[in-house]
């Protein structure tokens, strides 16, 4: 969670056990001048990821740290190298700690989406652009299988848009909706197959509405 002690806000964590309860209340290694936005992810064996949205002097980046069981944190890393400020992170891990972390990014005086990897034995590996339309988009969220397939999808102003990774790659990607009408906010998740579905807020008619739809 986010919590500000004195004029700093930081990231801390607690871990918590059937025998113990909530322990190790701490705040995460950081730098800058303050993390904002965490997000966790677990894998099967009781390791996570964190990424926050970390300020450091005049722009904002996106960092992550690992929990390791029995060992606490790692430091921290910033994951993206873009030079525009960098926000909403998003992390998602398989069973055997590989992750995947999405964010957005002011690129060119557009907001982007970009994804890193995470594999247990190297590391972060570089980010790569995941949306390819030239509008602004916004919202990105995540979901992955035990077996490391995973979903992206964000919105643009009148899209939603969404990328399935499997096999090692990303695949092209595909617009969700099927309507017209402003896009407010969207959620995905996957069941164990890899099938998913997607639900967002569109405006349509004369009011925000509730859409699905499944892959």
């Amino acid at each position: 969670w986010e919590q500000t002690v004195g004029y700093q806000s930081a990231v801390w964590s607690a871990h918590w056990s059937p025998v113990l309860g909530w322990t190790g209340i701490g705040a995460l290694p950081s730098f800058g001048t303050g993390s904002y936005s965490p997000r966790v992810a677990v894998d099967g064996a009781g390791n996570a990821i964190a990424v926050w949205s970390q300020a450091d002097v005049m722009t904002m980046s996106v960092a992550a740290s690992r929990y390791v069981l029995g060992e606490g944190w790692g430091p921290a890393t910033v994951i993206e190298s873009e030079i525009g400020t960098a926000y909403d992170p998003q992390i998602a891990v398989d069973a055997s700690g590989r992750a995947i972390a999405i964010w957005v990014q002011e690129e060119v005086y557009l907001y982007r989406v970009f994804a890193a990897r995470f594999e247990p034995a190297t590391g972060w590996q570089a980010p790569e652009r995941l949306d390819s339309a030239g509008l602004n988009a916004s919202g990105p969220r995540l979901s992955m299988t035990a077996s490391g397939a995973a979903m992206a999808i964000w919105a643009t102003p009148t899209d939603l848009v969404a990328r399935r990774f499997d096999g090692g790659a990303w695949e092209p990607d595909a617009r969700v909706d099927g309507l017209e009408g402003w896009i407010e906010a969207g959620s995905v998740s996957l069941d164990p197959s890899g099938s998913a579905i997607a639900v967002w807020s569109q405006f349509v008619g004369d009011a925000y509405r509730v859409f699905a739809n499944h892959y």
